[in-house]
């Protein structure tokens, strides 16, 4: 009987000790105590005592410290034993987003949506879902029934802008971006994007009117500093990029591209032996961007270290076979460096294929007649070929002319080789 009472006195105590621990979770809570809230979580019988509210504290716990499975587990394990609610599924489907689970998350936000279709909550979760997944038509339509109800929300009108931009249909991001900026002139991003647009339409006058706007605002966030720079380095203003540049890399938080770009100012500066420095260690710790290589070429040709530049120069043609426009440039700066050391041969292998990769047709066609009136079949054929390749040669009587001068030289071609 002593027995009995002693182990019943025992049980009170322990289930006591349980309850009191299990009450002490929201302290724990609001002095952010995560790990003493785990500690309690991992005691046995702890579950018995807990209540939704409790499941909240353990749960966000657990995620402070980047443990999602046991946040999703705990979550779990109260639904078995108690069933579940709307604000426990979503607080699953939180997590299982923030965990990378978004498929799984996604599910469980489109059953929420089923019973409260304008839960602000919920679409809130379900487009932040869409745009992890790069889903941005379907992103914009979450957003636009929230619009119709919260019209006049800068960050509602923001998102439209955004996910639009994303769909590259400007004209109505420029639109809601400008209503943002009408609802909060105070708006950095909706600034700083608006900057964007206009710079990829190469209007960058008023590009920079907005990035500077966006500046003025936030003068220290680096990433409209390396914008406004972006837009004078496209602008050709290379003083005030080169500036811009220099606080980025002052920051220490620098993308090699930045380097390069300073070094590109220097040498449009006139400063090659500066430009030299950094290009120079720019290649070494990429030597396989052809636009490095490049660059190196061309500063070593302003330096009159020919050798050097022309090592360069072939270099970035072997990388990567650049554009057409690109080889042009290159075989240009070969051209120059053969003629200023009278290799004449070299020299008229560069011009051919500065020729060949010329952006303008009509050079390319008068040189291809010029070939085929001299019986050059291979040459004739060979620029023939080359401007029936170019995305601007248009589909007029010259281009069926090229066309059918192709088939017969190819024939004149087989026949001579026979």
């Amino acid at each position: 009987m002593a027995t009995m009472k002693k182990l019943l006195f025992l049980f009170i105590i322990s289930s006591f000790s349980s309850s009191a621990q299990v009450d002490s979770l929201r302290y724990f809570f609001i002095n952010s105590d995560y790990k003493r809230i785990i500690e309690i979580a991992n005691q046995k019988n702890t579950l018995e005592h807990l209540k939704l509210s409790d499941i909240r504290y353990i749960s966000y716990a657990y995620k402070s410290v980047g443990d999602y499975t046991n946040a999703i587990r705990i979550i779990k394990l109260y639904e078995k034993q108690h069933g579940s609610t709307e604000d426990l599924i979503f607080l699953k489907a939180e997590y299982l987003y923030q965990y990378g689970r978004s498929n799984q998350a996604l599910k469980l936000v489109e059953k929420l949506l089923m019973t409260d279709s304008l839960n602000f909550k919920y679409l809130n979760l379900s487009e932040r879902i869409y745009k992890a997944q790069k889903q941005y038509t379907k992103a914009l339509g979450i957003v636009i029934q929230i619009y119709k109800i919260d019209s006049l929300n800068p960050l509602i009108n923001y998102k439209i802008a955004y996910y639009n931009t994303k769909l590259k249909n400007y004209k109505k991001a420029i639109d809601h971006f400008n209503k943002t900026l009408i609802l909060d002139s105070t708006y950095t991003d909706a600034w700083r994007w608006l900057g964007k647009i206009y710079s990829a339409k190469m209007q960058h006058d008023t590009a920079l009117y907005f990035i500077n706007t966006a500046l003025d605002l936030e003068p220290t966030n680096l990433i409209i500093v390396e914008e406004r720079a972006n837009i004078n380095y496209r602008k050709g203003h290379y003083f005030r990029a080169k500036n811009d540049f220099q606080k980025l890399i002052d920051s220490k938080q620098v993308k090699l591209e930045i380097y390069f770009k300073t070094g590109v100012c220097y040498l449009q500066m006139r400063q090659p032996q500066k430009a030299l420095e950094i290009l120079t260690d720019v290649y070494s710790k990429d030597s396989s961007n052809y636009l490095y290589a490049e660059y190196l070429g061309i500063v070593y040709n302003k330096l009159d270290q020919k050798k050097k530049a022309e090592y360069y120069l072939n270099k970035s043609i072997s990388l990567l076979q650049p554009d057409d426009l690109t080889l042009a440039s290159i075989y240009r700066q070969l051209a120059n460096i053969y003629f200023d050391s009278s290799e004449k041969t070299k020299m008229d292998k560069a011009i051919h294929q500065f020729y060949l990769h010329s952006s303008d047709i009509y050079l390319l066609y008068n040189i291809a007649r010029k070939y085929d009136k001299q019986a050059k079949t291979s040459l004739a054929l060979e620029y023939y070929q080359r401007l029936s390749q170019r995305s601007n040669f248009p589909k007029s009587k010259q281009f069926e002319y090229v066309k059918n001068r192709i088939q017969i030289l190819k024939e004149d071609l087989f026949f001579e080789q026979k």
